[in-house]
């Protein structure tokens, strides 16, 4: 089970004066989500910061703060993510 959030970041250079993209994963899937958080991680395009939350009140209320750039919603069975979108909006 994920825990409420958890966030990971990943610099191409230490000494870049780029912002990281802000990824928010909202996933129950703890596997797809450590997946896709390492993904990202690898990419050398550019820097990220990846903040994974349960597919749940933690994950809207993470998405509702307006912290991230791009989020990612699990779509895997027994998921919300229309309902998740909706609510964000």
């Amino acid at each position: 089970m994920l825990p409420a959030i958890t966030e990971s970041v990943a610099s191409t250079d230490v000494d870049s004066p780029r912002m990281p993209l802000r990824v928010l994963v909202v996933a129950d899937d703890e596997e797809y989500a450590c997946r896709l958080r390492q993904v990202l991680l690898e990419l050398r395009s550019f820097d990220a910061c990846v903040a994974i939350a349960p597919a749940s009140n933690a994950g809207l209320a993470a998405l509702l703060e307006g912290h991230h750039d791009v989020c990612f919603l699990d779509g895997n069975p027994g998921s919300c993510p229309l309902e998740i979108s909706r609510q964000a909006r």
